[in-house]
């Protein structure tokens, strides 16, 4: 499975300290996100949309054009990042709402 963007960066303006981080990948033709995580401290930010974008991005720069994002129905902040992802620029965002937990 390839990735779609291995780097990370730190901003130095918070001390150099991770407040986000975002795992997606691609089979060769279907890519999704999997998971994304912001520090609590962080969250209503913006944070986990511009990561989403930036890895959105990186996998259409791969000649993927459709990106799949599954969320459970009871994470809000899950839905809501994913609801002003898809009215935004990344209108190719296709979202899986996902019921239960494992």
């Amino acid at each position: 499975m390839g990735t779609a963007q291995n780097r990370g960066e730190q901003d130095e303006g918070d001390g150099g300290n991770i407040i986000g981080a975002i795992l997606a990948g691609h089979d060769g033709r279907r890519s999704r996100i999997y998971h994304t995580a912001v520090h609590p401290e962080a969250r209503g930010m913006g944070v986990g949309s511009l990561l989403a974008g930036h890895a959105v991005e990186a996998l259409r720069a791969l000649g993927l054009p459709k990106v799949a994002v599954g969320v459970y129905a009871d994470n809000k902040a899950g839905n809501d990042c994913v609801c002003s992802i898809e009215s935004g620029p990344c209108e190719r965002v296709e979202s899986l709402q996902m019921s239960g937990r494992f």
